[in-house]
């Protein structure tokens, strides 16, 4: 073996400092949360020689809230106690104690075991031990270094360190390295070449008793992949940023270094909706300063971009440095709105003609999601008037961990001789008390920014008292006013939308539409809800339309006329003589009713008629009714009560009493006895669709899990509405196991293929006190495929780990869950060297696809020429057998692995090189499910989906 071997202090110190000391050392505590949020309250009490110390987890902790590594100063036959105390959702919960060799002395249950003195032990430390894994840490990585630095290791005086490290692959004690060795803690790797993936692994050199030396075990290998030499592009524009009234505007940029080393003399230019913004070069448009590697500087243009004209700009800036050896990064594009002054009132905006000049901003944190145009959402779906709206992600859902704003135009109040109110409708589909929500703040200043009205203020102003925003789902189009005192004069006001989110959880969000900001006129009447009343749960020929309006005017009203429509039928008008004061609102039920079995899908159109009202833009209400739902259903309760559902008076849906999440439950004891739960019409019913939900029966005093005496929950179902009920299963003392988790039940609905159907619970008390809770309602229908869609990027090299994969999902139920071939869960991946990947998807209700995916590398790549001919596996379904046969286009060494739903493989054969094959495959040791064959042939991967029956 050749060792290049750098030195970094005198051989004499290696063999005299050496020398053992007193067994001073580091513990490690490790915490993990498999949810990424904490332990939810729960701590570990850590007693050393009868001093107590107190560790807790929370989500702005570690990596994440993912994981927390604590070390720990200790020395040999110190005394360690450990207690622990349980939070919220224990099951994620788990941790370790390491000693100083990385080696585990305790590690936890998941959830964790509670109480005091769970675990205690003497410590010992271990003499010739490499710096622990979790203190080696690679930073500043240039195209031609990287610094490294790692944790002392004390049970020796002065230990000496050995840092190897050359190209990928090698074998430490093998092949050609360079070895560094020294008494620091940190050193500086160089030179080292750019675009190049080296490994790295420590240990520390130990005398031994001869005055020779030995290594200890290394740590490693560790990865890493050393940037570009030359690399560098725009990072942001500061300005200009939307705003009112803009002209020629200077703007500045943030020139960003990616590479390795420092670069200057830096070209840069920039358009204007595609047109030269006429930079003249070399006295403008040229950064002479220094960048560093890693680093950024911010520059601006002598010339400025003409904004005058109000409209949407598309603003791009560029670097254009010669050699640059990635392009890829050096434009930024961003919009800027410039919005006019307002200055006219009343200002009504139904979006129809345009965005209303309303900009999204990106001042906050994470993705944008407000979006202008067409909702296509499931929930959010319609406008209140006309088709266009803005809205949190037009037809899915906005992006976990926002604070995103949507500003207003500048409005100019100079003019007001009165306070003005603001108005619009609105709809919402937020979880409830998850954290996220909406609300809008003003600023007369465009710098700072204060909260508008406070919950019960105003007209369906905020419906969360305690986080002051408007949360979960408001079943249809309602409208929200809002006094704005004590701007009257102001010459410029402005409001912003803001969304905020958690990490975790999810829906469509707020969509607003028809706003109107002005004198609140003298007569005024909105209409603010419709819903339809049911009579039957498919609907029925006498359904009822419910319609409430408000009187948002100064001055009392009478004789008017509310009216209504069914999907563009006939109009209904029904005149009133009822007196409504300003400010107070009514509830009508027409007297005319309609078939509400005309349609499955029913759209109430509903509008006031009032001679002289002056405020127009807010008469008319829309909502849409549908009498059957499509399947798949998947009902975790996180938004509250779903739609069309019914449900007992004494039912809660809550997280509460230890349930993991929110959960539909209710106490059954001696004071209620019965408890029924109905679903809404859900069809038509598919052969192979099912029902699954979990359930649990927890004693309402201490908690434990509760053994059923003569109690039962009955499972039945309503077939096309009609009026008996078909027994499915039943939940009792015979089918039910006594425990504190969430339980999973399923039934066939193959019985019911053709019918519409609604699932109903009716659970019956004998004896105790108890919580039944009932979560993830699922009627399961899995498509053909989950539509997955990848986009590759190439690695730049073969050695390069610059390969990324974009993935799309476009059938199936979210959330979903990702397993890669490497080993990551996430749904994209990056920072990946070429090769072949396999990635399977699951959705939240069990239904699984899988994808092969390719990165090639950029250097010498060919157009690719498949392996595979005819690929069959027969039966399919199968009981246990399947005969597989394949036909090569040219002799290839040819390999099978069988991969499980979570990408496990469960058998592997090899065929060796061979052109055919006809081989009988034994599945009957498999589990029941779905399985993916995996074929290799050469450079070629070809994936069956094989389901296993009973």
């Amino acid at each position: 073996m050749t060792r290049k071997i750098t030195l970094l202090f005198s051989y004499f110190f290696l063999f005299v400092s050496g020398s053992l000391t007193a067994q001073n050392c580091q513990y490690q505590l490790q915490f993990f949360d498999s949810f990424g949020d904490g332990w939810n309250g729960g701590f570990l009490t850590l007693h050393l020689n009868g001093t107590a110390t107190e560790y807790g987890f929370l989500p702005t902790d570690g990596d994440g809230g993912n994981f927390l590594s604590i070390f720990i100063d200790v020395q040999t036959g110190d005394s360690i106690s450990i207690d622990f105390q349980l939070g919220g959702f224990p099951d994620e919960v788990s941790f370790l104690i390491l000693d100083n060799d990385d080696q585990i002395v305790y590690e936890s249950t998941s959830p964790p075991q509670a109480g005091i003195d769970i675990f205690n032990f003497i410590v010992e430390c271990q003499t010739c031990v490499s710096p622990p894994l979790a203190s080696i840490e690679f930073f500043r990585l240039r195209s031609t270094s990287v610094d490294v630095i790692w944790n002392a290791v004390r049970t020796l005086e002065d230990p000496v360190y050995l840092l190897e490290y050359g190209l990928a692959g090698f074998t430490p004690g093998v092949d050609e390295i360079d070895i560094i060795e020294t008494m620091d803690t940190s050193v500086r790797v160089q030179p080292l070449t750019d675009t190049t993936l080296y490994e790295f692994y420590l240990s520390i050199l130990c005398p031994t008793d001869s005055m020779t030396t030995d290594t200890s075990i290394a740590r490693g290998p560790f990865e890493v992949f050393t940037p570009l030499s030359t690399d560098v592009g725009i990072s942001a524009v500061l300005n200009p940023l939307s705003g009112c009234e803009l002209g020629f505007e200077d703007i500045e940029i943030e020139i960003a270094n990616f590479g390795g080393q420092p670069l200057t003399f830096i070209p840069f230019d920039f358009s204007i909706n595609g047109l030269p913004g006429g930079v003249q070069m070399p006295e403008d448009g040229l950064f002479v300063g220094v960048v560093g590697a890693g680093e950024s500087e911010i520059t601006e243009f002598d010339v400025q971009g003409n904004f005058s004209a109000p409209g949407t700009y598309t603003l791009e800036v560029w670097t254009a440095l010669d050699g640059d050896q990635d392009t890829s990064n050096d434009t930024f594009s961003i919009e800027i709105i410039n919005a006019p002054l307002v200055t006219d009132f009343p200002y009504d905006q139904a979006f129809e003609e345009n965005s209303g000049f309303f900009a999204p901003i990106q001042d906050g944190l994470g993705a944008n999601s407000w979006s202008y145009g067409q909702p296509s959402g499931s929930v959010l779906s319609t406008a209140a008037s006309g088709e266009n709206v803005w809205a949190t992600n037009l037809g899915g859902q906005y992006n976990p961990n926002e604070l995103s704003y949507l500003v207003s135009p500048c409005l100019d109040f100079t003019e007001a001789t009165s306070d003005y109110v603001i108005s619009f409708a609105y709809n919402t589909n937020i979880p409830f008390f998850s954290g996220d929500g909406v609300f809008i703040e003003v600023t007369t200043d465009d710098e700072n920014w204060a909260r508008l009205g406070t919950a019960g203020s105003g007209i369906n102003w905020y419906n969360n008292f305690g986080s002051q925003y408007w949360d979960g789902t408001s079943g249809g189009w309602q409208t929200a006013l809002q006094e704005l005192g004590d701007f009257a004069g102001e010459e410029l006001v402005r409001f912003r939308f803001v969304l905020v989110s958690n990490p975790f959880t999810q829906l469509e969000g707020f969509a607003f539409d028809d706003v109107y900001i002005g004198p609140r006129g003298a007569i005024d009447l909105a209409a603010t809800n419709v819903e339809v009343i049911q009579n039957a749960a498919c609907g029925s020929p006498e359904d009822i339309v419910s319609f409430s309006y408000t009187n948002l005017g100064q001055n009392e009203i009478t004789n008017y006329t509310l009216n209504y429509q069914v999907n563009g039928g006939d109009v209904v008008s029904e005149p009133l003589d009822l007196a409504l004061l300003p400010g107070g609102s009514a509830l009508y039920e027409f007297s005319t009713t309609f078939d509400g079995t005309q349609a499955t899908t029913i759209e109430i159109l509903a509008w006031v008629s009032l001679d002289g009202d002056e405020v127009v833009q807010n008469d008319t209400i829309s909502t849409i009714v549908t009498t059957v739902r499509q399947i798949p259903l998947y009902e975790d309760f996180e938004s509250g009560q779903p739609q069309g559902w019914q449900l007992d008076p004494s039912t809660i849906i809550a997280q509460d009493h230890g349930s993991p999440t929110t959960v539909l439950f209710t106490n059954l004891s001696a004071s209620n006895q019965i408890e029924r739960l109905v679903t809404a019409n859900y069809g038509a019913v598919e052969l192979g669709d099912s029902l699954a939900f979990d359930y649990r029966f927890v004693d309402v005093v201490d908690g434990q899990a509760t053994t059923l005496l003569g109690d039962d929950v009955t499972i039945s179902i309503i077939e096309n509405c009609g009026e008996n009920e078909i027994l499915l299963g039943v939940i009792n003392s015979f089918t039910h196991t006594p425990t504190t988790a969430l339980t999973r039940i399923s039934f066939s609905l193959d019985a019911f293929a053709g019918s519409d159907i609604q699932v109903v619970f009716d659970a019956e008390w004998a004896d105790g006190n108890y919580y039944l809770d009932l979560d993830n309602i699922n009627i399961k229908r899995c498509p053909e495929t989950l539509g997955i869609e990848t986009e590759v990027t190439d690695a730049s090299t073969n050695v390069s780990t610059d390969g990324a994969i974009s993935v799309t999902i476009n059938q199936g139920v979210g959330p979903f869950t990702y397993n890669w071939s490497n080993g990551e869960m996430t749904q994209d991946l990056s920072n990946v060297p070429s090769g072949d990947y396999t990635l399977i998807v699951t959705d939240v209700q069990g239904c699984t696809d899988m994808v092969d995916v390719r990165v090639d590398f950029l250097s010498g790549t060919e157009d690719e020429i498949t392996n595979f001919g005819r690929v069959i596996a027969s039966p399919n379904p199968t009981s246990g057998r399947i005969t597989l046969g394949v036909d090569l286009l040219q002799a290839q060494t040819l390999d099978m692995e069988v991969l499980d739903q979570l990408g496990r493989s469960v058998l592997n054969r090899s065929f060796g090189r061979v052109d055919q094959v006809q081989q009988d495959i034994d599945l009957h040791l498999l589990a029941t499910g779905l399985y993916f064959i995996r074929l290799t042939a050469g450079n070629q991967v070809h994936t069956i989906r094989v389901v296993k029956v009973r």
